[in-house]
């Protein structure tokens, strides 16, 4: 796998001549809302609506007491206002607490839980499975965590972080702003301190070529009769600690949030991680133009950055890339051009085009940009195995495809490399069958010095052996045969990668050839061009 190194940002603290506090003991509780009863979550303490009783550390006490200092808030009961819905699998956010009593009783509760003085992340579920009419607003010591949100049928739930100062001894929440609002759970961690400048490295676990670059690809509307697609839509980020002391991941969040949203994680933030532990987070690719969906020729792609904050003593924020590929629908002229893949998505820095040039030269055997003519090749390093990596499929929809290394001199004892999986043949990173992971990567080592390869039925890195009528019929008079193609790699300096090599193909046997090479394009790594080629 081919490896660059983000890019961190610190924005800390300088050196400070006064004495460090002594921190406050660790904290790390988790609260789930309810009625008694209810099925206890693990890690989570059942909290049933009871009134503040400073023996237990918390509880809840009048909304309309919590401007006076925190020794004059009012004890008060909120356990009329727990309901359980049994409405959703995950039991936190199945049940809830309200706030802001609608019926009977009207006096509006606030919540509050003993900590020693310091800084704390405070994370909280808000939502009703069964009911939209609130607008969740909801205070951590003053301080918004949720702002204004207004449920939907489609977004039941929603949650928020933010890290507050406690300096009374009480961390105090409540809902003052909102509507309606109710409280599914809440999770308060103390704030690393005395830990230094956090290193967590951030990285995508797509089999791709760069791991701070992440794909993805979606379709506005399939058409009904159309064959099974699966779009990649979501992908996994890996954040690892690799320092020697304890970080805290307090936010992930996206530069462009109309086109990629994170999941947030089932405990919420902050993510406490060790030296050397990891977590993954899920990523989306959201972007929604309904008054597109189905326009033949409609996509576009979208760009944006994951951005991961993290904290102990100072705080350091680390990107890594978004990119997007937006289609009204699958074909139709909805397909990245091949230098959108290679450039736009994957991030490669090898020149498909130079100015002037098109990739549609009728099969005619020319290079472009970067292109090397490569009929054979061998292996780079004899000891390695080839390494071969689908990073694009975007030809009929429905449909696998296969691809083929061969000795030279025996185009007929071709054999398989891999296969493309049917449901994969419009996206990014398609995965092989019989493979044992998401996308297509594998490997092989050849039997001769000099091999060949072979995409489909009939297209073959050396033009002489590929049909020609085609070609011919579209004005190739002479030379032509050039169907499948090889660039390259590059990383994004323009720095040639040793032994990497991009290999395109067109189904250009077939009458509706367009001559775009970007129906199946793959990674070919620890190769060469055979020295006689």
């Amino acid at each position: 796998r081919i490896y660059t190194s983000g890019t961190v940002v610190r924005r800390g603290r300088g050196p400070v001549s006064a004495p460090v506090p002594t921190p406050p003991p660790s904290l790390d509780r988790a609260f789930n809302f309810g009625p008694a009863g209810t099925p206890a979550v693990a890690g989570y303490t059942l909290e049933t609506g009871s009134a503040w009783d400073a023996s237990r550390g918390y509880g809840w006490v009048r909304q309309d007491s919590v401007a006076q200092p925190s020794e004059s808030h009012v004890p008060y009961s909120m356990e009329p206002q727990t309901r359980d819905r049994n409405k959703v699998a995950d039991q936190r956010i199945d049940t809830l607490i309200q706030l802001q009593p609608t019926t009977g009783d009207l006096t509006k509760g606030a919540w509050e839980l003993a900590v020693p003085d310091g800084q704390y992340t405070v994370t909280v579920s808000a939502g009703d499975a069964s009911y939209v009419n609130s607008v969740h607003t909801v205070r951590a010591e003053g301080q918004k965590v949720l702002d204004g949100v207004v449920p939907t049928t489609a977004s039941l739930f929603a949650s928020g972080s933010a890290t507050v100062t406690v300096a009374d001894g009480r961390l105090t929440i409540d809902g003052i702003g909102g509507t309606n609002v109710k409280l599914n759970w809440i999770r308060v961690r103390s704030v690393l301190t005395g830990g230094g400048t956090p290193s967590i490295a951030v990285a995508s676990t797509q089999a791709a070529a760069f791991p701070d670059r992440v794909v993805f690809n979606r379709f506005q509307q399939v058409p009904s009769d159309w064959p099974t697609v699966r779009p990649l839509n979501s992908a996994t980020v890996r954040l690892r600690n690799t320092g020697s002391t304890p970080a805290d991941v307090t936010a992930i969040t996206t530069s462009d949030p109309t086109s990629f949203a994170v999941d947030t994680p089932p405990a919420g933030f902050p993510i406490r991680l060790a030296p050397g532990e990891s977590a993954d987070v899920n990523v989306r690719f959201t972007y929604s133009d309904p008054s597109r969906a189905l326009v033949n020729g409609e996509s576009e792609l979208r760009s944006g950055d994951l951005i991961v904050t993290a904290q102990a003593d100072t705080t350091v924020e680390q990107r890594i890339g978004l990119r997007g590929w937006w289609q009204s629908r699958p074909e139709r002229g909805t397909e990245p051009s091949l230098a959108n893949i290679v450039n736009g998505m994957f991030g490669f820095g090898t020149t498909i085009l130079k100015p002037g040039q098109t990739l549609r030269n009728n099969g005619r055997i020319e290079t472009v940009g970067d292109e090397v003519l490569g009929p054979y090749w061998s292996r780079r390093d004899p000891t390695r195995r080839v390494r071969v990596t689908q990073l694009a499929a975007f030809h009929g929809s429905g449909n696998t495809e296969s691809v083929y290394w061969y000795e030279r001199g025996a185009p007929d004892n071709a054999r398989t490399i891999g296969v493309q999986t049917a449901t994969d043949a419009q996206r990014p990173l398609p995965a092989a069958i019989g493979g044992s992971g998401q996308s297509f990567v594998t490997s092989f080592a050849p039997v001769t010095s000099q091999f060949g390869f072979r995409v489909a039925g009939g297209e073959w890195s050396d033009p002489l052996l590929n049909s020609t009528g085609q070609d011919m019929a579209n004005g190739c008079l002479t030379n032509c045969g050039h169907h499948v193609r090889f660039w390259p790699a590059k990383d994004r300096t323009g720095a040639v990668i040793p032994g990497a090599y991009l290999m395109t193909m067109d189904y250009a046997s077939v009458s509706a050839v367009n001559y775009d090479f970007e129906d199946n394009v793959y990674l070919l790594e620890n190769v060469e061009p055979a020295a006689s080629s």
